[in-house]
């Protein structure tokens, strides 16, 4: 800072001051670090009990693959977990954002650029030093339409993905996202076509991943059954359809993720992920595996197996058509909402449902606030009524309730059909179809013609990928089922976006959820969890088993109990 001065400058002096200053005001709201991404290095330790060493047998899914940049779906993503680093991380127990690969991080330009500082020393598994080129290269990969990476979309805010993933004759784009620079050798800027300052939640994705452009232009099938990475494991043989991952200890790790204990680097010194068809298959063989998923909730433990509850982001809902009679009376949308006994529907599976009181999970980093009285967790009998008055809907013409007629959704909605009709005395007509059916009837106009089922899991755990999908007015006819349009929410979502700090744009984003709240064109009813089945000789080192993220197991904190 500048040193004081005695005295009073010239009036020229002062006039020149007060324009420097206003200056250096506009620089600085326009770029501020994200005070949770400072160098300071908060490396977690684990509990005295924790010791390294030792194997285990995880059971997943069967993966549709496992190179890190097309991971996509549950098992893709437990893979890349366990080899890869991402350029950020989260925290698996709170969703707070953490330096991995970056040690720091700007955001700026009102949430259209990220700039990242990426630390020294951290190696790929060949041997070689990452640097800002493999970040270029690695994002613009995922891009890219010859790659066609399902999770190709995480990538469409940045300058020139339109180009980079569809057709082009420019060259500039045939290969790289123009929204992509190397600033240095271990610094990166992203420009963003619009204000999303959040989107530096995309870059915990296991598909935003680094890897080597050498290992994948040397032969691509091959990278495809033995990608090369960053993570604290390596895949030690080649990967097909049908049989197990298997890993080894990375010996060279930077070990300095601070998302986990021990800088991220392991305890176990080797994992077989072996696959099943399904879960009921995992949790039937959980004699021969370590970790398993299991779909039926409720049972005690087995001997020697503990039980471990995690987190899941996918919301469950009723959404509902704002633009339709009586649907869109806000009244009418709220004594729906505290008509609904949330605490029944959640005991429907013996606890892999929690209560949803709102849109936003402690997935999102902290940012949930909930819909208070218009969303209870027990029925509110009264106040619903009182609504369904207000609204002057007519109660002796039936309204229709659609949904897909699969995974159990007909028993959940037949409850919820007989909550209107105990607590409100509606007439509910249950209409079931085929899920293609059923997408199509909500996305063409003019929409579903009552309220509908539907259900929502973010691509990442991030506030804006639960809300802008859903309720902005740019996704009708795309996510946007309820054709829910206000400039109030839209606008407070804009200010969310453009918000560099961090506490600033948390409370954006609970502004715009409870803008949602109060019109209410959705119904929140749960969000899902999981639960594993885990052999008492593994423990967790952070404590608990699962990520807040995903809900899925944490190899890197699995490790073998003493005695």
């Amino acid at each position: 800072p500048p040193r004081r001065r005695t005295g009073s400058p010239p009036a020229s002096v002062s006039l020149l001051m007060r324009a420097v200053l206003i200056v250096l005001a506009l620089v600085a709201a326009s770029c501020i670090p994200d005070p949770g991404a400072d160098s300071r290095e908060r490396l977690r330790t684990p509990g005295p009990d924790v010791r390294r060493g030792g194997s285990a047998v995880i059971a997943f899914g069967e993966p549709d693959g496992i190179d890190p940049t097309a991971a996509w779906e549950p098992s893709g993503r437990l893979v890349a977990d366990a080899v890869c680093d991402t350029l950020v991380d989260s925290d698996p127990a709170t969703g707070e954002l953490r330096p991995a690969i970056a040690q720091s991080w700007t955001i700026s330009g009102r949430g259209r650029r990220l700039t990242l500082k990426l630390r020294r020393g951290v190696r790929f598994h060949n041997g070689r030093e990452l640097t800002a080129d493999d970040v270029v290269y690695t994002l613009s990969r995922l891009a890219d339409d010859q790659f066609a990476s399902r999770s190709a979309p995480l990538m469409e805010p940045v300058v020139g993905y339109a180009q980079t993933h569809g057709e082009t004759d420019d060259e500039r784009f045939e290969s790289r996202l123009v929204g992509l620079r190397a600033t240095e050798t271990y610094g990166v800027e992203i420009s963003l076509d619009r204000p999303l300052a959040d989107f530096v939640r995309v870059l915990t994705h296991p598909a935003t991943a680094p890897v080597p452009r050498e290992e994948v232009e040397r032969d691509a099938a091959a990278f495809a059954q033995r990608p090369v990475c960053t993570g604290p494991y390596v895949v030690e043989a080649d990967w097909a359809p049908g049989t197990s991952v298997r890993l080894r200890r990375f010996d060279r790790y930077y070990g300095r993720n601070e998302a986990y204990t021990a800088g991220g680097r392991g305890y176990l010194d080797s994992i077989e992920l072996r696959p099943f068809p399904d879960a009921a298959a995992e949790a039937a063989a959980i004699g021969s595996v370590d970790v398993a998923t299991s779909p039926a909730p409720g049972r005690g433990p087995s001997p020697g197996v503990q039980v471990a509850l995690g987190r899941s982001p996918r919301l469950e809902m009723i959404g509902l058509p704002v633009d339709r009679p009586p649907f869109d009376s806000r009244d009418f949308r709220h004594a729906l909402s505290m008509a609904v006994e949330r605490g029944s529907l959640s005991a429907m599976t013996n606890g892999l449902r929690r209560p949803a009181r709102g849109y936003l999970s402690a997935v999102n980093g902290g940012t949930h606030n909930g819909c208070g009285q218009v969303a209870p967790h027990a029925a509110d009998p009264a106040a619903a009524k009182s609504a369904l008055d207000s609204s002057g809907a007519d109660t002796a013409v039936p309204i229709k309730l659609h949904f897909n007629d699969e995974l159990g959704n007909r028993a959940a909605m037949e409850s919820v059909a007989q909550m209107w009709t105990n607590n409100l005395g509606l007439q509910v007509q249950l209409e079931a179809m085929p899920y293609e059916q059923f997408l199509e009837t909500g996305r063409r106009p003019p929409g579903f013609e009552g309220a509908f089922r539907f259900g929502w899991a973010p691509e990442v755990p991030s506030a804006d990928a639960m809300l802008f999908p859903l309720f902005h007015p740019d996704r009708i006819g795309r996510d946007n089922l309820s054709r829910f349009s206000s400039r109030v929410f839209s606008r407070s979502l804009d200010d969310a976006r453009e918000s560099v700090q961090t506490d600033d744009r948390r409370r954006a984003y609970v502004g715009a959820e409870q803008v949602v709240c109060s019109d209410m064109p959705a119904i929140p009813l749960w969000f899902d969890e999981t639960q594993l089945l885990v052999k008492d000789r593994l423990g967790a080192a952070a404590g608990q088993f699962t990520d807040v993220a995903w809900g899925q197991v944490q190899p890197r904190e699995l490790f073998v109990r003493g005695g």
